[in-house]
């Protein structure tokens, strides 16, 4: 887990720096570590990592984390915007064989994308 903190520091620093211009990049000019993430081990929970945005924040029922769906594998381009804090768009495929778009930024709202 200390590895994945480590990487996504690297990519919020990336980001912030704005270093890319728009359009499509590799996801290796950014991550390494992230780009050979491979994890088909769903069930252990030091290694699975879960597609963000799964908890409705209600108290009516405890979260089952083994319910959620996780991180199969991330494409290896991403997309750079062309706004001003240059954030990416990130396409992950799920366990349960679905892809999802995350969008990375750095030092700003997320929602003003």
């Amino acid at each position: 887990m200390a590895d994945l903190v480590k990487e996504l520091d690297k990519i919020y620093q990336k980001v912030s720096m704005n270093q890319l211009g728009s359009g499509r990049e590799k996801l290796s000019l950014f991550s390494e570590w992230l780009s050979n993430l491979d994890n088909n081990d769903f069930y252990n929970p030091e290694v699975y990592i879960e597609i963000p945005g799964q908890y409705e924040g209600n108290h009516i029922s405890e979260p089952i984390p083994g319910k959620n769906v996780k991180i199969a594998s991330i494409r290896a381009a991403l997309t750079t915007m062309a706004s001003n804090r240059r954030p990416k768009c990130l396409t992950v495929h799920g366990s349960n064989e679905k892809d999802y778009m995350l969008l990375i930024k750095g030092g700003e709202d997320l929602r003003l994308d």
